[in-house]
């Protein structure tokens, strides 16, 4: 392999690493810990930015899911977005409830990466 290569190999390999984290976010669960509430709260930090608040009211971990039941306050001048689709509805102060959701998650050992988008419903 020329160096050419290997430096461009090492600049993709440095630039995988470096999405990975800024994208998908892994998180570390501590033995212990609930790991479905740690995986839902991972997975609606990443959609904080379309949000003023959320609350979390359950998380279940299966095989392959973590099945939350959950709420949302869309921030200002977003009430009608991508939150009204699916399931729930509107409740007070702009706040959408009784939503409901499985988010993806991939784990290895103790270090879990939650999918960027869920599938709405049971």
């Amino acid at each position: 392999m020329t160096k050419t290569k290997r430096i461009v190999l090492s600049i993709v390999c440095v630039l995988i690493v470096v999405l990975t984290l800024v994208i998908a976010r892994p998180v570390y669960v501590k033995d212990g810990s609930d790991t479905a509430q740690v995986l839902a709260e991972n997975f609606m930090s990443k959609k904080a930015y379309s949000l003023q608040d959320y609350e979390i009211t359950e998380a279940e971990l299966d095989e392959e899911y973590v099945r939350i039941h959950y709420a949302v306050q869309p921030k200002p001048g977003r009430h009608y977005s991508n939150w009204n689709a699916g399931n729930g509805h509107e409740g007070e102060d702009g706040w959408l409830v009784e939503k409901s959701a499985f988010i993806w998650y991939f784990n290895i050992g103790n270090i879990y990466i939650t999918g960027i988008n869920a599938n709405t419903g049971w």
